[in-house]
C-alpha cells in the first residue's frame, strides 16, 4: 500500500471500539518486499498507525450506517402494521405512497366527522332550548290553572 501524502493525526474517539488485535500485528509481506528494508525505516510504523486509525474510523462509520439501516427497516415494519392491509406486496416507495394516501383519507374522515359533530351539537343546543321553552310553558300553564281554581 502507498502511504498518504501527509499522515493524519490520531485522535481519540470516545465511541470507537478498540482496534482488533489482528490490525496491530505486522502485515504479511512477500519475500521481495522483505528484502527492501528502506520501506520499514521510512514510514512503516507511522503508516500502520494511520491505517489502523483509518480502519477504526471506517468501522465506526460502517456500524453507524448499519444501525441507521436497521432503524429504517424497523420503522418500515412498524409502518406496515398500522396501515390497512394491501392486496399487493410493494417496495418501500409503495409503502410510503400508501401511507400518504391513508393519511389523506384519515384527514378527510376527520373533517367529515367534525362537520357531523358540529351539526349534532347544534341540534342538541336547539333541542335543549326547545325543551326549556316547553318546560316554562308547562309551568306557566300549571300556574295559571292553579290561579283559576282558587
Amino acid at each position: 500500500p502507498v502511504p498518504p501524502a501527509s499522515p493524519r493525526p490520531c485522535h481519540f474517539h470516545p465511541q470507537a471500539s478498540p482496534a482488533p488485535c489482528h490490525s496491530l500485528m505486522p502485515e504479511k509481506r512477500k519475500a521481495s518486499e522483505m528484502l527492501d528494508s528502506d520501506s520499514d525505516t521510512q514510514d512503516g510504523p507511522i503508516f500502520n498507525i494511520v491505517r489502523t486509525h483509518d480502519e477504526a474510523i471506517r468501522m465506526i462509520r460502517l456500524e453507524s450506517e448499519q444501525r441507521r439501516r436497521d432503524d429504517l427497516r424497523a420503522a418500515f415494519r412498524r409502518l406496515k402494521t398500522v396501515l390497512p392491509p394491501a392486496k399487493q406486496k410493494g417496495n418501500k416507495v409503495f409503502l410510503v405512497e400508501r401511507t400518504i394516501t391513508h393519511i389523506r383519507y384519515l384527514e378527510l374522515t376527520k373533517q367529515h366527522l367534525q362537520t357531523k359533530l358540529q351539526a349534532a351539537e347544534a341540534e342538541t343546543t336547539r333541542l335543549c332550548h326547545l325543551c326549556e321553552a316547553l318546560m316554562l310553558d308547562a309551568a306557566e300553564h300549571q300556574q295559571s290553572a292553579v290561579h283559576s281554581a282558587v
